[in-house]
C-alpha cells in the first residue's frame, strides 16, 4: 500500500507536469501564431510601400522628362524672341532712315 501511494502520488505529479507542459505548448503556439500574423502583416506593408515608392519614382521621372521638354521649349522660345527683337530694332532703324531720307 505504501508503494501504491507513492505510485499514485508520482502519477498525480506527472499528470500535473503534463498538464502544465500542454498549457505551455498552447501558449507558445499562440505566441508563434501572433508572431507569424505580425510578420505577414509587415511583409504586406513592405510590399505596399515598395509599390508606392516605385509609382512615386515613376511619376518623378515623368515630371523630370516633362520639365526637360519644357526647358527645351523655353530655350527655343527665348531664341525666337531674341531674333524678333533684333528684327524689330533693325526695322526701327530702317524706318528712321527712310523717314530721314524722305
Amino acid at each position: 500500500s505504501r508503494n501504491r501511494r507513492i505510485k499514485e502520488e508520482t502519477n498525480r505529479n506527472l499528470t500535473a507536469d503534463l498538464n502544465n507542459l500542454m498549457n505551455e505548448i498552447k501558449e507558445v503556439r499562440m505566441c508563434s501564431n501572433r508572431a507569424d500574423s505580425e510578420r505577414l502583416r509587415m511583409e504586406a506593408e513592405a510590399r505596399d510601400s515598395g509599390e508606392q515608392l516605385r509609382e512615386m519614382a515613376e511619376k518623378v521621372f515623368q515630371l523630370l522628362e516633362r520639365l526637360k521638354l519644357a526647358e527645351l521649349g523655353k530655350a527655343r522660345a527665348m531664341e525666337e524672341l531674341a531674333k524678333k527683337e533684333a528684327e524689330m530694332v533693325a526695322l526701327s532703324k530702317k524706318n528712321a532712315r527712310l523717314l530721314r531720307e524722305a
